[in-house]
């Protein structure tokens, strides 16, 4: 199967440029240690950073123009590493090939909510399988979280969370995870948010009600990025009867747990918070794990298994999409 990449950013091929990597990070990376791909391509404007991807991964297919890629290199797989607001009219372009049959697109998926589910028309179409990187879904840590939840807090009482660096471009990612622990909210409110007017950018604080347990998300760092140097964080505090559960997710994507399960303590009826191990495997393959996934998908009904349209419509309601 050949696979091309558009954009080589930091998900395209950048965050397994660093020495700090600890695993796969990227869809260049993934694509280079599948045995179900033979050939990979790039394509990016921006020569600086083809060029640094051509020398990194050793690439010889690169391309300029998604076009002449598309023509002469013919890709089952194209993975669009690439701003929102790009993937729609990009989309319109990759179904005229009818060698595409998968497509690895970046969050948060589109621009707006009318134009997901354009896209999402246009793939079921040309039945063309997708998946959206919200990688925590494919990530066991977090799968982990997920499916020993009730055992680990018991009933959720009450989520607290911390992001940096703007609700579409790091919240989106949390409003994901919790639509995947939680499924959909009964209640979305934005609590203190607005967009700079410089950059368009939406920032600042919300909550969503899951049934009894609401969830607030605090952003403490707008000015967050790889680019700015800004300390970056992205922290879930989930608290229930049972216990408390801290899910740190660092810079490269390590994971740290902290838990902390209520036990009796030496005053009758009252408990009190003790720290134990977490006994979980911290080796990640959540990319290698997506890539899997979407090309296992040949007899699956096209449709959006990850809730990206879902959590545009959050992200509409919070006011910061379309």
């Amino acid at each position: 199967m050949r696979a091309l990449v558009v954009g080589m950013g930091r998900t395209g091929s950048s965050f397994d440029e660093v020495k700090e990597k600890n695993w796969v990070n990227t869809h260049l990376g993934a694509y280079k240690k599948s045995s179900a791909i033979n050939g990979i391509a790039i394509c990016d404007i921006n020569q600086k950073a083809l060029d640094k991807a051509i020398e990194f991964w050793n690439i010889k297919n690169a391309y300029n123009n998604i076009e002449n890629a598309l023509h002469e290199f013919s890709p089952k797989i194209v993975s669009l590493c690439v701003s929102a607001d790009n993937i729609l009219p990009l989309t319109k372009k990759l179904i005229k090939y009818s060698s595409i049959r998968f497509l690895w697109i970046e969050k948060p998926f589109s621009d707006s909510v009318e134009n997901a589910r354009k896209q999402i028309e246009l793939l079921r179409q040309h039945e063309i399988r997708f998946l959206t990187n919200y990688q925590r879904r494919f990530d066991h840590c977090y799968n982990y979280a997920k499916e020993n939840l009730n055992a680990l807090i018991g009933s959720p009482q009450k989520c607290v969370c911390f992001f940096s660096g703007g609700i579409v471009n790091t919240a989106s990612h949390l409003v994901n995870l919790l639509l995947y622990f939680f499924g959909m909210p009964s209640i979305v409110k934005a609590l203190n948010i607005k967009k700079y007017e410089t950059t368009g950018v939406g920032h600042g604080d919300f909550m969503l009600r899951f049934n009894e347990c609401d969830a607030y998300a605090f952003e403490v760092n707008p000015s967050s990025s790889i680019i700015t140097g800004a300390y970056s964080i992205f922290e879930v505090h989930l608290l229930g009867n049972k216990g408390k559960l801290i899910i740190k997710s660092m810079p490269m994507n390590v994971v740290d747990f902290d838990y902390y399960r209520a036990s009796n303590s030496n005053f009758k009826g009252v408990k009190i918070l003790k720290e134990e191990e977490v006994d979980i495997n911290k080796e990640r393959f959540y990319m290698e794990q997506e890539l899997s996934t979407l090309i296992g998908r040949d007899n699956e009904t096209v449709g959006d298994n990850e809730g990206a349209l879902e959590t545009l419509m959050i992200l509409n309601k919070l006011g910061v999409m379309k």
